[in-house]
C-alpha cells in the first residue's frame, strides 16, 4: 500500500460506506478484482458472481451499522460485529479466488465457523470487576479444527491482510543552484504485519488488543489503564543531489534523513527496552537528543543508482484517526489494528449475546468501563468500514 488518497468529508461516518458502494456495481466489481488479482481476458462468470456475493455483503454490513446506531451499548457489539464480519467477507470475494464464494464453500462444507473463539480466564466472574479486571478476562483465539489447523472466516480474511502506512510530511530540497524545496504528505512504513503462524497459538488478550489503540489512548489514560503506546512524531527531509550535462540533469544521490520523536516513555525500563530492540534491528538508528523519558532518534540513509538501499528497519508508529502519531512499545507483539478491532468486537458480541446476565449488569454499573466501551465502538463505527476500503483497494483513504 504505497498510496494515500485525501477526501474532504462532511459527515465522516458516512464517508467510509460512499466508496465502498462503488463495489455494489457489478461490472465495477468486476473491473476492480481483475486489477487487484490481475486476472487476464477470458470468462467472467464466476467474478460476477461473486462480484454479486460483494453486493449482498457491503448492503447487509451498512444495516447492520445503521441498526447498531438505534440501540445502546446492550447490544450494540453484536451487531457491530457481525457488519464487520460482512464487511471482511466482502473483502474475502474482492481479492480471494473463488473458493472463498458462499456456494463453493456450502457445497465443501469449507470455513462455516467464525474463526475465532472466545473464553474467559475466571469462569466464576462477578459483575462487580473494575475495568481493567473485566476487559483482562476476556480472550480469543484462533479457532483450529480437528487436524489442528486455522480453521474458519477470520484466519482465510487474516491471510489477505496488508500492512497500512501512516501518512507524514516530508520536505524535499534540490541539492544544486535552484535550491528548490517541495513539501509534501506521503505514505510511509507504519508497522508489520504478523504472519498468521505466528498467531495461531497465541491467546489474545481483549485488554492488550485495546492498549494498543491509538482512538482509545485518551480514554485509557483518563481512566488509569495503561496504554501501550507512546505519543510522537516522525518527520522525512529528503537532499537530492543531480548533475547536470547539455541541459539535462541527472539524480546521482538522494540522501534521507528520518527523525524520530518518543515522548512521555512511561519509565527508564522501557525506554532501554525500546532503544535494545532498535539497536538490534537498525544499529544506524542514531540518538540525537535525550530529555530523560522523552527522546529524540535519527536515521540517515544515503541512495545512489548503484547502491538504492532497501530493507531497513524504521520505528513502528500507528496513528489515530487524526493523524496523531504512536510510538508501539512492543512491536513483536503487536496485531494490527483491523485484525484487533474485529477480535475484540468478536469477544464483546459473543459476551453480550452468551452473557448478558453478566454484560448488562457490568457496564450498567461501571460508568469507566461503559464509556471506554462506548468510545471503543464509535471509533469502530467510523473507522472500519474506511479500514476495508483501504485493504480492498490497497490504498489508503484520508477524510478529512
Amino acid at each position: 500500500m504505497n498510496k494515500i488518497l485525501k477526501f474532504i468529508s462532511l459527515d465522516k461516518r458516512k464517508a467510509g460506506w460512499k466508496h465502498l458502494k462503488y463495489f455494489c456495481d457489478t461490472e465495477y466489481a468486476v473491473s476492480q478484482m481483475r486489477y487487484l488479482q490481475k486476472i487476464p481476458e477470458g470468462n467472467y462468470s464466476n467474478l460476477r458472481k461473486q462480484a454479486e456475493q460483494v453486493r449482498y455483503c457491503i448492503l447487509q454490513a451498512e444495516e447492520y451499522f445503521q441498526s447498531a446506531e438505534n440501540v445502546s451499548i446492550i447490544t450494540k457489539p453484536n451487531l457491530l460485529y457481525y457488519g464487520c464480519a460482512s464487511l471482511t467477507k466482502a473483502m474475502l470475494l474482492m481479492l480471494g479466488n473463488g473458493t472463498s464464494s458462499f456456494d463453493y464453500q456450502r457445497k465443501k462444507n469449507l470455513h462455516h465457523h467464525h474463526g475465532l473463539d472466545f473464553f474467559t480466564i475466571n469462569e466464576n466472574i462477578t459483575k462487580n470487576l473494575d475495568t481493567k479486571s473485566f476487559l483482562e478476562n476476556l480472550h480469543v483465539k484462533i479457532h483450529k479444527n480437528t487436524k489442528h489447523q486455522p480453521w474458519g472466516h477470520f484466519p482465510l480474511w487474516y491471510q489477505l491482510l496488508i500492512p497500512v502506512p501512516i501518512s507524514i510530511k516530508t520536505k524535499t530540497v534540490d541539492n544544486t543552484q535552484s535550491q528548490t524545496v517541495i513539501e509534501r504528505s506521503e505514505p510511509y512504513p507504519g508497522c508489520d504485519l504478523r504472519n498468521l503462524e505466528s498467531l495461531i497459538e497465541q491467546n489474545f488478550n481483549v485488554l492488550k488488543l485495546m492498549q494498543n489503540m491509538p482512538d482509545l489512548n485518551t480514554d485509557l489514560s483518563a481512566f488509569n489503564v495503561e496504554s501501550k503506546l507512546c505519543a510522537g512524531n516522525t518527520t522525512l527531509d529528503y537532499k537530492e543531489f543531480y548533475t547536470e550535462k547539455n541541459g539535462q540533469k541527472t539524480l546521482e544521490k538522494k540522501t534521507e534523513t528520518h527523525n524520530f520523536f518518543i515522548n512521555n516513555i512511561r519509565n527508564e525500563n522501557l525506554k532501554n527496552k525500546l532503544l535494545e530492540f532498535y539497536r538490534k534491528h537498525n544499529p544506524s538508528i542514531k540518538i540525537i537528543s535525550d530529555f530523560g523519558l522523552s527522546i529524540h532518534l535519527r536515521l540517515t540513509i544515503t541512495r545512489t543508482k548503484e547502491n538504492p538501499g532497501a530493507g531497513f528497519y524504521y520505528l513502528d508508529i500507528v496513528e489515530d484517526y487524526f493523524g496523531n502519531k504512536f510510538i508501539i512499545q512492543d512491536p513483536e507483539e503487536y496485531i494490527c489494528e483491523v485484525a484487533s478491532f474485529y477480535i475484540v468486537l468478536f469477544a464483546f458480541g459473543m459476551y453480550c449475546r452468551y452473557h448478558p446476565d453478566i454484560w448488562v449488569p457490568s457496564i450498567s454499573n461501571n460508568i469507566r468501563l461503559k464509556q471506554l466501551v462506548e468510545t471503543f465502538l464509535a471509533v469502530v463505527e467510523i473507522k472500519y468500514p474506511i479500514m476495508i476500503l483501504d485493504q480492498i483497494t490497497k490504498m489508503k483513504h484520508n477524510f478529512e
